[in-house]
């Protein structure tokens, strides 16, 4: 094998700014982009392993659950809060439209 192409292809790469070669340019790009897709695809069947598994969302902690009471008094203030601004909506709306043409 040959690897005379690509060491002139990285000392091409050193000297980056020196020459304009579209060729090397988009060779690099797609390489660029390669290098991304697989690693991209790498990462995400990594994830898609350790979910499909349920490796990745299990909880070790011990931790007891604790739930806090509602507070009931609370919630209906706020139920009537609301009920109060729909009536005042309400009592805004006109009910009929007069047209100001005839």
């Amino acid at each position: 094998m040959n690897s005379r192409p690509i060491k002139t292809y990285f000392e091409d790469l050193k000297n980056f700014t020196k020459s304009i070669r579209p060729k090397r340019d988009w060779n690099f790009l797609l390489i660029l982009f390669l290098i991304l897709v697989i690693l991209s695809l790498a990462f995400d069947g990594y994830i898609y392993h350790g979910v499909v598994n349920g490796d990745m969302f299990i909880d070790t902690s011990t931790k007891n659950f604790t739930f806090e009471k509602l507070n009931i008094n609370g919630l209906q203030n706020v139920i009537n809060n609301f009920e109060d601004k729909n009536q005042k909506m309400n009592s805004l709306k006109a009910t009929s439209l007069i047209d100001p043409s005839l």
